[in-house]
């Protein structure tokens, strides 16, 4: 695209020479010549200069550009423009090269680095998110849904080029309804599908996705597989990948030919493209066709059900509770190593934030599981501590804030991690890590920044959770917390991160 420069605030102080400040006539009438030159003359110069530079999709944010540009008192309109924009653009130039520019390969590159910013809590802090301020009162989900709906394109490029982790972070900020309109909004203008299946199938294994029934899973499908194929895709794709994974399962259980897998592909795709969008659309010789090395539908399936789907898609189901959602704050304060040791400091956090709770967490049987960890370890590693032969246990990254309701929410932590028995040493960093990450997450609810630990415990934090536990993901599903409706306009209801093991995890309240 052509080279532009956008200004959103000039200022000018003008300095003038003695014998035209003597004369309150002449300093005014050049004084108003300077600024109805600005106005009129200048921007149409800089469109001039700027024409001649090669296009670019790059986009750089200059926080302040500075420059100095002499005028006679006698000089043109035109030629007063002509000095503002040599000495403007060659300040521009030089802001270029300057280390705090900040640059973007392109818009989707810009989006993407504010999307992200939005998932982990720093979204309006930067200079160059003065372009997003007229979304700052929303809530999460309708900040992503209201940005992709305006520039759909911009939005799928956006999302295509983040990590895989990254884009989970993201969707997790939707409801299923915004997942969904986010959804309709970069496959509306989708070319007529002609992706194979051996490609659909692909996309599942790479994304360890065993289920498609949510619109938020269905939006992370649709973006990987534009990340893959470079090509937008509709909802006759992800109708065709359910069909897969469905077909994928009963090969598990049942004994099915060639033509069987083919026909029970064919009718699937066909009824859930009906029930996702209302109608139909005509079978394709991709449904069947472009399969590797002269392979069978059935073929392929069968990768699919022994790849993807060789564990439980159900899994084990365990009870626990909301404490999962401070998870994340935690492990972004450990070191990232992914140590047995860091991850009993990371239970002995959750458990001291639990208060009275505490050995429940403590004892919590999926917690342990997604953190790899047995009694027989947890013992071991307490008392290494214990006997100073642990070389962790460093200072932790935070310190107590100084306010009374805090130092109470520090002392109840205190006392829950003590009554754990575990190392003073391993106590103090587990209150410290456990403080920090239940500051963070008070200050994503609005109008409980300052409540008290044992308050939001008991309103938000203290509901039932059921947690399905595969080889592949962890799902966690909490029942609604006494303030739901607070909890889902903040979007702090829900939660995507990645364990140090790597093994992905996703929170979501029960609807």
């Amino acid at each position: 695209m052509p080279s532009r420069l956008s200004i959103e605030q000039l200022s000018i102080d003008c300095l003038l020479h003695r014998d035209v400040a003597a004369d309150e006539r002449r300093a005014r009438d050049l004084l108003e010549r300077v600024l109805r030159t600005t106005e009129s003359e200048l921007p149409g110069l800089l469109a001039a200069a700027l024409a001649v530079e090669g296009e670019s999709d790059e986009v750089i944010y200059l926080r302040e550009v500075r420059f100095e540009a002499t005028v006679g008192a006698q000089w043109s309109a035109d030629r007063i423009a002509r000095a503002l924009a040599t000495s403007l653009l060659r300040s521009v130039w030089h802001g270029l090269a300057a280390p705090d520019a900040v640059r973007f390969r392109d818009r989707p590159e810009k989006l993407a680095r504010f999307l992200l910013d939005l998932a982990q809590g720093h979204a309006f802090t930067q200079d160059w998110h003065a372009r997003f301020e007229g979304l700052k009162l929303l809530p999460g989900s309708a900040i992503v849904r209201t940005l992709a709906s305006d520039e759909p394109a911009v939005a799928r490029a956006a999302l295509g080029r983040l990590l895989p982790d990254h884009l989970r972070r993201i969707v997790a900020l939707l409801n299923a309804d915004d997942a969904r309109r986010v959804l309709a909004a970069i496959s509306a203008d989708a070319a007529p599908s002609a992706v194979s299946l051996s490609t659909i199938v692909d996309a599942l294994i790479e994304q360890r996705r065993t289920r498609l029934d949510e619109s938020r899973d269905q939006l992370e499908f649709v973006v990987g597989m534009f990340r893959k194929t470079g090509t937008a895709v509709d909802g006759r794709v992800v109708a065709r990948a359910r069909a897969a994974l469905a077909v994928a399962r009963e090969l598990q259980h049942s004994m099915l030919t060639e033509e069987q897998c083919r026909d029970r592909l064919e009718s699937l795709t066909q009824e859930l493209a009906a029930a996702g969008e209302g109608r139909v659309a005509p079978a394709d010789p991709s449904v069947t066709g472009a399969l590797p090395d002269g392979g069978s539908v059935r073929e392929v399936l069968e990768c699919l059900s022994g790849q993807l789907l060789a564990a439980d898609p159900s899994g084990p189901m365990f009870d626990s509770t909301g404490i999962w959602l401070l998870l994340p704050g935690v492990l972004s304060r450990l070191e990232p190593d992914g140590s047995q040791e860091e991850a009993v400091t990371a239970l002995a956090a959750l458990a001291a934030c639990a208060g009275d709770d505490a050995d429940r967490v403590w004892r919590d049987d999926a917690l342990r599981e997604a953190l790899t960890l047995d009694e027989d370890e947890i013992l071991a590693i307490a008392q290494r501590v214990r006997d100073g032969r642990n070389r962790r246990v460093p200072a932790a990254r935070t310190t107590l804030e100084r306010r009374s309701t805090r130092c109470r929410d520090g002392r109840r932590l205190g006392s829950a991690a003590k009554g754990l028995g575990l190392p003073p040493a391993l106590c103090r960093r587990a209150v410290q890590l456990g403080y920090a990450a239940f500051a963070a997450y008070a200050r994503r609810l609005p109008g409980f920044g300052d409540a008290s630990f044992g308050h939001l415990w008991s309103n938000f934090l203290s509901v039932g959770a059921r947690v399905s536990i595969t080889a592949a993901t962890i799902d966690i599903e909490l029942e609604r917390a006494p303030l739901d409706v607070i909890w889902r306009i903040s979007g702090a209801d829900r939660a995507a991160f990645v364990l140090p093991s790597g093994r992905p995890v996703r929170i979501g309240a029960g609807r």
